[in-house]
């Protein structure tokens, strides 16, 4: 805003070139353009987080007249997501600063975000608000340590529609992935290795476009792993008489190094576990359960690593947990190091999910207060929050893991 006060007045803007809602292939361009017709000395070029391309993508699209796209610098777009990723690593030795790792991208990550939308209609019309930008913060940014990252919006079923208020259009939904991951495959993919990741809604769809278009296709070989939360995922039920049929899927990950395969679980309470007949973890069809792979467990952790926001909000984890911290931050983010267990476990009739439990008191409690604002649900909200540290390290590995058999043809 070149009328802002933050500005020292050698270095105000006099041309303010404002595209909000335009994808980056359209905005640069024109920004070219601009900048070939008033020759400013600086340009401020600021990129929305969730316009599709998150880090380091080289977009060459083409362009209608008059804009040209010239032998510029900004033929190699490099965009970042202007987000704080501080962190307070919190234990009962104390609270310490982490420093986030160095960033690599070998690999890709293709992120479908959850039911955030709070739009007074069926289906959201798509366009970034603060409650998709503040879950792809919250779930998605932190992932760029280990990837490049890529979040498509889409006309999702909101929030309305959950609760009957609205009639919603799941195939509108669908449809807008499919579109998304088309696209990134046509233009950003470039044979290199993608980890699927996706909560609630977003897992749905991801799961459907395993099914329909990777699994047992010649993609599937590009695929690192499918991370994919909060969502009932049906395998086959060992302990079944008859063992049921699950559409399509990638196999479950048994180890740190497993690649083309999926991690998936739904979230309770140990000590409130979920109705047989629970939407997530009961089971899906006879000789079928739920699929439960603990990233800690992968990783040989006894303790999931939780990575929370200090100030939470509605969107990406609930408003209800208020602050779980049992010692004071000041960084946008805490991990709790050895205070939360996840355990994967059956039971009433069948059921499967991840049960978490905390020997701290605020903690526990605080888990409680989130069991008991959605009744049935668990502790959805959090599903993926409550493991994200483990997360992110497993994606970091099997993206390492994946690389490496690219060279020995495995």
């Amino acid at each position: 805003d070149p009328a802002s006060a933050a500005w020292p007045e050698a270095a105000r803007p006099v041309y303010n070139y404002g595209l909000a809602g335009r994808s980056v292939t359209r905005v640069v361009p024109e920004v070219i353009h601009a900048m070939d017709t008033h020759r400013p000395q600086t340009v401020y070029l600021g990129l929305d987080l969730i316009d599709f391309v998150i880090t380091e993508a080289t977009w060459r699209a083409p362009v209608e007249p008059p804009f040209v796209v010239r032998r510029t610098p900004l033929d190699r777009l490099r965009t970042f997501a202007e987000v704080s990723l501080s962190l307070t690593a919190v234990s009962a030795a104390g609270a310490v600063p982490v420093t986030p790792p160095a960033a690599t991208a070998k690999f890709d990550c293709f992120y479908v975000y959850p039911t955030v939308s709070r739009q007074q209609t069926g289906n959201s019309d798509g366009t970034a608000t603060d409650d998709e930008r503040y879950v792809v913060q919250q779930q998605f940014a932190r992932y760029g340590e280990v990837c490049r990252r890529f979040a498509p919006l889409y006309r999702q079923s909101t929030l309305g529609s959950i609760g009957g208020q609205f009639k919603t259009d799941g195939e509108l939904a669908y449809a807008d992935v499919k579109a998304a991951w088309d696209r990134y495959l046509a233009a950003d993919n470039q044979g290199r290795g993608v980890l699927l990741m996706g909560h609630s809604q977003g897992s749905r769809h991801l799961t459907r476009l395993i099914a329909e278009e990777i699994a047992g296709k010649p993609i599937a070989r590009r695929i690192v792993a499918a991370h994919l939360l909060g969502w009932p995922i049906a395998v086959p039920d060992p302990k079944a008489a008859t063992a049921g049929t699950p559409p399509p899927a990638l196999p479950a990950c048994a180890s740190a190094t497993d690649t083309g395969c999926t991690v998936g679980y739904v979230t309770f309470l140990a000590s409130n576990p979920p109705a047989a007949d629970n939407r997530f973890a009961g089971p899906p069809a006879a000789g079928l359960m739920v699929a439960c792979v603990n990233p800690a467990a992968l990783l040989g952790r006894a303790w999931l690593s939780p990575i929370m926001p200090a100030k939470p909000r509605a969107a990406g984890s609930s408003g209800v947990t208020a602050n779980l911290s049992p010692a004071p931050l000041t960084t946008v983010s805490y991990q709790l190091d050895g205070m939360v267990k996840g355990e994967c476990v059956r039971g009433e009739g069948g059921t499967s999910f991840l049960a978490v439990s905390s020997p701290v008191e605020r903690v526990q409690s605080g888990f409680e207060r989130i069991d008991a604002g959605l009744p049935g649900w668990g502790l959805h909200l959090i599903d993926m929050n409550v493991a994200l540290g483990d997360l992110v390290t497993l994606a970091g590995k099997q993206g390492a893991a994946w690389v490496g058999k690219q060279g020995t043809g495995r």
